[in-house]
């Protein structure tokens, strides 16, 4: 019975000191604190330029790429490129060179690979795209004579902002007025001068781009957004609405309010008139625009408008803004003064007799100005 007891403990202490080593033997496996540390790792990434899209370098830039090392006591990697470009020696070296090739791609991968451990790696793929441009406006009318600005914006955003302009009529004459020179590179807005003639309709018949200095093309229909420009025969063309309020040169309170319609260098329409004497209209029969030659430093879109009516014409020196609206001062004699363009209301005008007190002056408000100051608005409609 006694031997049998023996028999029982022996067999229980080698069971607890198997099941002792079992333990010591994981906790070695996993660390001292039974956690078992993590693999070492690289990754890759663009550092510069700081804006730099890796799914948008553009042809020919240059980009630095830094490798960051974790959990590992190594040092350095080393770089390999697969696709179009070029990297530099492929040091070893936590931080690298990419230069993109000059065509587009999208089959780059580089790879920095951990020194003294081959198996562990990071990558960054890199997609090359062509440079493309957008011109603004991208569609309008300009007047017989009218400058016009164009400014043009290359994408990627950090593609170096240098164009070469091109202007052409009809399709392959160039434009008459026009800086740049073709074949300049400038990183400075376009100006163009309406002084062309246009065969088989003025629609659409300036076309205006700007080609980006690093595109091969030089502006292909998927690279560049083109301006269309339709040319009108008169500066002042298409419907204008007026209205203007103050004094006549004899101090009594007036106000106008018109339209007419310009078809190339055809003025019709009406003019509603509030004074003293009551309220009248009168027909504007007829109308003209002179401008200023172009070649006059002080033209500044401008001319002399006239208006004919029924009773006497009106005669305004006007300038001309980039949205087609005029601005007036009137140089008649009957009632001379300056005005400030105010497009506000314009278009509810019907009758003058609307227009007590106008839109734009508070109501109660002191009217405190010489005796013969008109102010005129107009807005194309």
């Amino acid at each position: 019975m006694v031997m049998i007891k023996i028999k029982i403990k022996i067999k229980n202490c080698l069971f607890a000191i198997a099941l002792l080593s079992l333990a010591v033997a994981s906790g070695c496996a996993k660390g001292g604190d039974g956690i078992v540390p993590p693999s070492p790792g690289v990754s890759v990434s663009i550092t510069a330029p700081a804006d730099a899209n890796s799914s948008a370098i553009y042809p020919g830039q240059a980009v630095t790429l830094t490798a960051v090392i974790s959990n590992s006591t190594a040092t350095s990697v080393t770089w390999s490129l697969s696709g179009g470009g070029a990297i530099a020696a492929g040091a070893n070296s936590l931080t690298e060179t990419y230069t993109a090739p000059s065509t587009p791609t999208s089959a780059v991968t580089i790879t920095a690979t951990l020194v003294g451990d081959t198996s562990v790696t990071g990558t960054q793929a890199i997609t090359v795209v062509n440079v493309t441009t957008a011109v603004s406006p991208s569609s309008l009318t300009v007047g017989s004579g009218l400058t016009q600005q164009f400014t043009a914006v290359a994408l990627p955003n950090d593609a170096p902002q240098m164009f070469t302009w091109t202007c052409t009529v009809n399709g392959t004459a160039p434009c008459a007025n026009f800086s740049p020179a073709p074949g300049v590179s400038s990183a400075n807005p376009a100006v163009y001068t309406a002084a062309d003639s246009c065969t088989g309709g003025t629609s659409n018949c300036v076309q205006i781009s700007a080609a980006s200095t690093l595109d091969p093309t030089a502006c292909s229909t998927s690279t560049c957004t083109v301006a269309k420009v339709s040319l009108a025969q008169a500066r002042v063309n298409g419907s204008y609405a007026f209205q203007f309020s103050g004094y006549d040169n004899s101090g009594n309170a007036i106000a106008t309010a018109g339209s007419f319609i310009a078809t190339n260098g055809t003025i019709v329409g009406v003019e509603d008139k509030l004074s003293s004497s009551g309220w009248a209209q009168y027909p504007i029969s007829a109308g003209s625009y002179t401008p200023i030659a172009s070649a006059n430093p002080n033209s500044n879109n401008s001319g002399t408008l006239t208006l004919t009516t029924g009773v006497s014409p009106s005669t305004f020196q006007a300038v001309l803004d980039g949205e087609g609206d005029l601005e007036m001062i009137e140089a008649d004699g009957q009632a001379p003064g300056s005005q400030k363009s105010n497009p506000r209301s314009v278009r509810r005008l019907a009758r003058l007799s609307r227009l007590v007190s106008p839109a734009w002056i508070p109501p109660g408000t002191a009217l405190v100005m010489p005796a013969s100051f008109r102010w005129m608005e107009t807005e194309t409609l």
